[in-house]
């Protein structure tokens, strides 16, 4: 058993070595720069690093929320409800799909997979036997990222796999779900969308201090062990949308709402010619950079408290490096011009979706929007609820607003049945209107504007992508 994991299940031994400061002062010789101390350094990487104010509970706020910022920069968000003996514990990163390399799309989602494969103190039985193949699986996938050629592409494919099954050899798989488990810490999961990544857990109050060592060491020295099998499932998990005609449809509303932005030009679960030749030195990188406390928070709900909490957080991911944050392109977020439309031809029942560009996540148009997401769908007398769904002139609609760091965008959903389609899709339309109407007097949205809707057919469902300015 890994010391790590041995420490998890007994008394937490704590040291710390005390560093010695010189008492007796000293000058610059003529000539020399004085160098910036690393607490000088850190002070202004921080400024520069668009971190969210801290602040106590604020008097109306119903839950309470304190914000707490770590000497290197983390951000803790802490809401304490003593309801149960437990707490939510998310970990954000400002950084997703739309942070991936133009030629590595996916990069952030399978990053995600591989923060679960361990450390080299846990997920293996002797790291410094695994370490060498792991080398050499990383020289593997950048020889297969700088060539074309199909027998080369097949001998490195072959070497990948011997090197990875020797890597199996001393792999524990899953280890890290199977301790969280032990310790009776539940809802082990994550999820990587547009601008950001998060990892979630459900931890019983009583291991907080588990909880906070293990994702330190996570977060600190992850080893990405058993890569080439992951992207296996990775792929699988691509070819599985391509058969979902909700996906489909989703993905071509997204790129003709931002045909030049990431948003638009790149898939969260990525390109399949990018997954066939994955870039392990990329995601290396993107860990490198993206995965740092500045650009990083941690979100406590339940049985915890700051006083409990922030000590232990500045002894474990409090350790973790401040650094400089590149800055991301930005993209082109040219307003729609005209109108776009595409049909996505695809087994199953037929559907519109109507989508208009709005406005990003904190913009002041952002509570005008939510209150007309609610009033348009709220599952059960909402205006589409009740002009569609309960007047049966369609299976099912819906509405929704998305808020993005950059973007957001405000759609209305509704499913057509096969029979007579062409009726069904005039009166999609139709009662759409009438809703849009009722609801004309409520706050403006965005001048901006995209509908997606589907044509009807009397064979696959086709989807309809169609934009305009107003």
């Amino acid at each position: 058993m890994s010391t790590l994991v041995s420490r998890l299940f007994g008394a937490f031994v704590l040291s710390a070595v005390a560093c010695k400061t010189a008492t007796t002062s000293t000058t610059t010789p003529p000539g020399e720069v004085a160098k910036a101390s690393p607490e000088a350094i850190r002070e202004v990487i921080l400024a520069a690093s668009d971190l969210p104010p801290t602040h106590g509970a604020l008097p109306d706020d119903p839950l309470a929320v304190s914000v707490h910022r770590l000497a290197n920069g983390l951000t803790v968000y802490i809401s304490t409800d003593r309801q149960k003996p437990r707490f939510d514990a998310w970990i954000a990163v400002r950084a997703g799909s739309r942070s991936d390399p133009a030629n590595s799309t996916g990069l952030a989602h399978y990053l995600e997979h591989m923060l679960f494969k361990g450390t080299d103190e846990l997920g293996t039985l002797d790291h410094a036997a695994e370490a060498p193949h792991l080398a050499r699986i990383e020289q593997l996938y950048r020889d297969l990222r700088a060539t074309t050629d199909a027998d080369k592409r097949k001998q490195l494919f072959a070497e990948l796999d011997a090197e990875n099954q020797k890597v199996a050899a001393t792999a524990i798989p899953n280890e890290f779900d199977r301790v969280y488990a032990e310790l009776g810490i539940f809802g082990v999961n994550a999820f990587t969308s547009f601008d950001q990544t998060v990892y979630i857990v459900d931890v019983p109050s009583n291991r907080f201090d588990v909880w906070a060592d293990v994702e330190a060491e996570r977060f600190t020295d992850p080893v990405f062990r058993l890569f080439f099998t992951e992207m296996e499932a990775v792929y699988e998990e691509k070819n599985l949308s391509l058969d979902n005609p909700w996906v489909r449809t989703y993905y071509a509303t997204t790129r003709n709402l931002f045909p030049r932005h990431p948003y638009g030009t790149q898939t969260t679960i990525g390109e399949i010619e990018h997954l066939k030749v994955p870039a392990y030195q990329d995601m290396v990188d993107y860990f490198e950079r993206w995965y740092v406390p500045n650009n990083m928070a941690v979100v406590l709900a339940g049985d915890i408290d700051a006083e409990t909490a922030l000590p232990k957080l500045e002894q474990t991911l409090g350790k973790l490096e401040t650094k400089s944050l590149e800055p991301l392109d930005p993209g082109s977020l040219k307003p729609i011009e005209a109108r776009v439309q595409t049909d996505v031809v695809a087994e199953g029942e037929q559907e519109v979706v109507l989508a208009w560009q709005t406005s990003a996540a904190d913009h002041a148009d952002e509570p005008a929007l939510t209150v007309m997401d609610w009033l348009m769908d709220n599952s059960t007398s909402g205006l589409l609820n009740v002009e569609l769904e309960l007047s049966q002139k369609v299976p099912s609609a819906s509405a929704g607003g998305t808020f993005l760091q950059a973007a957001g965008w405000f759609t209305v959903r509704a499913q057509c049945a096969t029979a007579r389609p062409t009726s069904r899709s005039r009166r999609c339309c139709s009662g759409w209107s009438r809703s849009s109407s009722a609801a004309s007097s409520r706050p403006r949205t965005s001048r901006r504007s995209c509908s997606t809707r589907t044509s009807p057919t009397s064979g696959p469902a086709r989807a309809t992508t169609s934009a305009r300015a107003r």
